[in-house]
């Protein structure tokens, strides 16, 4: 049996021999209905696969690894004499050491801003803070989505990315946006061409007393934006 990826309530590691490959003939069939398997478990939240080998696999495809790469879905193979306890123990103690240095260093980098927030040219202070805590640019800028500030951070790269971020129609289709929602999806998501290249961006609304007054937005340059980048900004706001 297939372990459907509806029972996966999300962030699971999933952690087997994968027996339902035995009743696959073809190595050609195995590997597509692995394939589609892993993409499904990953479109489902899981966090991560471990795979025993030697009982149903005798090692990881090559296609698998390769989609596996582009997803950014981490796959782990086993010997079939690995202790399935000690796998999991192994794999929560990381997480739990993983959460706790996001947590240490997501109080670490708001402590900063709070100290910035209060002192001169706190509006491009705040974000140089955030564009180095998150190793991403960031964009700040007013209700009507006219430029105010953004992060300090040196390069060509980063000065023809805020160009193509500020062309007109990455502006209009974000103010477009935020007017279809009302101001209530945080952050929106949106994509726009870098000299050729998709980059996504995260906007969020700044509001006060439950007015919008502005929006920030943080910009996929240098590395992938973290679940502790989304979660620093959203305690700021």
């Amino acid at each position: 049996t297939v372990y459907t990826p509806e029972w996966i309530r999300g962030g699971d590691f999933i952690f087997g021999a994968l027996p339902f490959l035995s009743s696959v003939d073809s190595e050609e069939a195995r590997t597509a209905l692995l394939c589609r398997w892993t993409r499904e478990l990953n479109q489902s939240g899981a966090s991560a696969l471990g795979v025993m080998l030697g009982l149903y696999l005798d090692e990881l495809p090559r296609e698998l690894l390769e989609m596996a790469e582009q997803m950014d879905f981490p796959i782990v193979e086993f010997s079939r004499d690995t202790d399935q306890r000690e796998v999991l123990e192994s794999v929560m103690r990381e997480l739990f050491l993983a959460r706790e240095r996001e947590r240490r260093r997501a109080t670490f980098a708001f402590m900063q801003l709070c100290q910035t927030m209060v002192g001169p040219h706190r509006l491009a202070s705040v974000a140089t803070r955030l564009a180095n805590f998150a190793e991403n640019p960031v964009v700040i800028e007013n209700e009507r989505f006219e430029f105010l500030t953004a992060s300090e951070m040196t390069g060509e790269d980063v000065r023809g990315m805020l160009r193509a971020r500020r062309a007109p129609e990455v502006v209009q289709a974000l103010a477009a946006r935020a007017a279809a929602t009302d101001g209530q999806e945080s952050p929106m998501v949106t994509a726009f061409s870098d000299n050729g290249r998709s980059r996504t961006q995260l906007t969020w609304p700044v509001k006060a007393r439950e007015r919008t007054i502005g929006y920030l937005s943080l910009i996929d340059l240098r590395r992938p934006i973290l679940g502790e980048h989304q979660l620093l900004i959203e305690t700021c706001l």
